[in-house]
C-alpha cells in the first residue's frame, strides 16, 4: 500500500459507529459523547451515537508525545558526528510537518497535540537556529495531522489535506512568513483523503498532491486541478527527481506499486516492481533513489532498494537493522556531504551513495518516531517532537475507521457485504511493528502494520450477521489495548 506508507496518515475518526472502551490496564477513565452531530440510532438503521472512554492517565499524554528537539552534527566522520540538545517546542507534537523557510527558519505545523492528548492541534510555531529557541506564530485555521506542507515559488507555505478530530480534510490554506498569519485557500476537487505525506513542487511551479485522485496546486490562480491518476490507489511516497520528473511509490491494494508522473503530458508511467512497503524515499545525488521500507509480504523486516533514474531498474540496498520496522517511523534526510540520515526509534545511522553502505553514528539522546527531520543552512539537522517508541505502555486504541472498496470511510459494515470489499483501519499508539488486530478475540488478517495503524481484513463470518465486532490490539510483548466496538447493520429491505 501510503503514513506517515508512510501509514501514518491513516490516524482519522471518520464518523463511525465506534464506541471506545476502556481496560483495566488504564487506572482511570472518564466517559464524554464525540463530537460531530451524530445522533443515536437503533443498531439496524446506521451509525449508533459515538462514545468514548478517554484516557486520563499520567503517561497518556504528555509522557508518549515529545517536545524535544535536537541537533545532529555530522562532522568530518561518522566517528566525531555528534548530537546536541535543543530549545523545547512548545507543545509536544508528532505527525506535523516542518518547512525551512527561505530566512533559515523553521516553520512546524500541525501534528497531533499533547495539549490535546491525541488529538490534531492548529498550533504552530517557529524555530530560529541562530538562538536556538521555538516562537509561536500564527495558528492555522483549522486543526489537522499527517497533511503535506509546501514551500512555494513565492515563499508562502501550502499546508493541504491530513485529518482533523472528526475525519479527513480536503482543505487548504497559506503561511505568509511576513505576517506569521494563516489564510484559507482552494481546497481539493476531488481528493477526500490525501494518502501522501508527500507534496513535491514541481518545476513548473504547481504542487502535486495525490489521494486516490491526484491534484495540481496553481499558486498564481490558488486553483487545484485534476490530473492523472496514478495506479497506485493508496499511500504514495513521492520524490522529485531532478528532470523534473516524480518517482511515486504505492499500493493498488493488494501489491506495490512504483510508478513515475511526467508534469509535461500529466501522465503516470511505471517505474518497475520491487517488494516492499515504502517508508522513505530519498533522491540521492547520483541520480538513484533511496528507498527504505519493509519486507513484503510479510512486514516484520527492514529492508532497502535503490531505484536507478537512468536505467529505470530496481536492485537490493545493503540493509541496516534499526529495530523494529515502523512505518511512518523513520525520517531520512540527505545531507551536504551526499550521505543519507535514518533517525527513527531506536537511533540513527548513516547511508553512503557512492559506497551503498551503512554507518552507525553517534546516537540520539531521545529514542523516538513520527517526528520531522530538517537539514538547517549551517548542516546540520534539526530532529523536532515525535511519540516514544512503545517500550513501556500498553498500546492504546485512538480512533477505528472501516474503508470500502474505494478507499471512502464507512459508518457501518452492512450485514453480507463481502469481507474483501472492507477493510478495519485502527490508530492509536504503541502498537509496534509486530502487533497484531483481534476482533472478537480472533486475530485478524493484516495488511500491514506500524507503531501508530493497524490495517486489517474482515472474514466471512465478521461480517455475515448483524451485531456487533470488538476491536482490540495486542502488540508483540502481549498487552492488550482498549477495545472499539464497530457495528455490523442488517441490510434494509427495498
Amino acid at each position: 500500500m501510503k503514513g506517515n506508507t508512510s501509514w501514518k496518515r491513516l490516524t482519522v475518526a471518520v464518523g463511525l459507529g465506534v464506541a471506545l472502551l476502556g481496560m483495566s490496564v488504564y487506572p482511570a477513565v472518564s466517559e464524554v459523547t464525540a463530537a460531530g452531530g451524530m445522533a443515536q440510532s437503533e443498531l439496524s438503521s446506521g451509525p449508533s451515537k459515538v462514545t468514548m472512554r478517554e484516557l486520563n492517565t499520567v503517561d497518556s499524554c504528555d509522557a508518549r508525545i515529545h517536545a524535544s528537539a535536537e541537533l545532529f552534527h555530522p562532522g568530518t566522520s561518522d566517528v566525531n558526528a555528534s548530537w546536541t540538545s535543543t530549545g523545547e517546542l512548545n507543545i509536544g507534537r508528532y505527525n506535523h510537518t516542518a518547512t525551512l523557510l527561505p530566512d533559515g527558519k523553521v516553520l512546524v505545523a500541525g501534528g497531533t497535540g499533547s495539549e490535546s492528548c491525541f488529538k490534531p492541534t492548529s498550533s504552530a510555531e517557529l524555530y530560529d537556529p541562530v538562538s536556538g529557541t521555538w516562537s509561536p506564530t500564527g495558528s492555522l485555521n483549522t486543526a489537522r495531522a499527517s497533511h503535506t506542507a509546501t514551500l512555494l515559488q513565492n515563499g508562502l507555505v501550502l499546508v493541504a489535506g491530513g485529518y482533523a478530530a472528526d475525519g479527513y480534510l480536503n482543505s487548504a490554506e497559506l503561511y505568509d512568513p511576513a505576517t506569521g498569519t494563516w489564510r484559507p485557500t482552494a481546497s481539493f476537487k476531488n481528493i477526500r483523503n490525501s494518502d501522501s505525506s508527500d507534496a513535491p513542487l514541481l518545476q513548473n511551479g504547481k504542487v502535486l498532491v495525490v489521494g486516490g485522485d491526484a491534484e495540481l496546486y496553481d499558486p498564481e490562480t490558488e486553483i487545484w486541478s485534476s490530473t492523472s491518476r496514478p495506479t497506485g490507489y493508496y499511500y504514495l511516497n513521492l520524490a522529485l527527481l531532478p528532470d523534473g520528473k516524480v518517482l511515486g511509490f504505492g499500493w493498488d491494494w493488494d501489491y506495490p506499486v512504483a510508478e513515475l508522473y511526467d508534469p509535461a503530458t500529466q501522465h503516470w508511467s511505471s517505474a518497475g516492481y520491487f517488494d516492499l512497503v515504502p517508508v522513505t524515499m530519498t533522491p540521492l545525488p547520483n541520480g538513484k533513489v533511496l528507498v527504505m521500507g519493509i519486507t513484503y509480504p510479510v512486514r516484520n523486516e527492514a529492508i532497502a532498494a535503490i531505484y536507478d533514474t537512468s536505467t529505470g531498474r530496481w536492485s537490493t540496498a545493503p540493509t541496516l537493522t534499526f529495530g523494529a520496522p515502523e512505518t511512518g517511523g523513520w525520517r531520512a534526510t540527505l545531507q551536504t556531504d551526499g550521505q543519507v540520515l535514518v533517525s527513527g526509534i531506536n537511533g540513527a545511522a548513516l547511508f553512503d551513495a557512492m559506497t551503498e553502505t551503512w554507518s552507525l553514528t553517534s546516537q540520539p539522546t531521545v529514542p523516538r518516531q513520527h517526528h520531522t527531520a530538517t537539514l538547517l543552512p549551517n548542516g546540520a539537522t534539526l530532529i523536532a517532537g515525535g511519540i516514544d517508541n512503545g517500550l513501556v505502555s500498553p498500546p492504546w486504541i485512538a480512533y477505528v475507521w472501516i474503508l470500502n472498496v474505494r478507499g471512502r470511510s464507512v459508518s457501518t459494515i452492512v450485514a453480507g457485504t463481502k469481507a474483501k470489499k472492507v477493510s478495519l483501519v485502527v490508530s492509536g499508539v504503541d502498537f509496534d511493528s509486530r502487533a497484531g488486530l483481534l476482533v472478537n478475540g480472533e486475530a485478524l488478517e493484516l495488511v500491514s502494520a506500524s507503531g501508530t495503524t493497524l490495517v486489517g481484513r474482515f472474514t466471512k463470518p465478521m461480517v455475515f450477521t448483524p451485531g456487533e465486532l470488538s476491536i482490540q490490539v495486542r502488540n508483540s510483548r502481549g498487552k492488550i489495548s482498549n477495545t472499539a466496538t464497530v457495528l455490523v447493520v442488517a441490510r434494509q429491505s427495498p
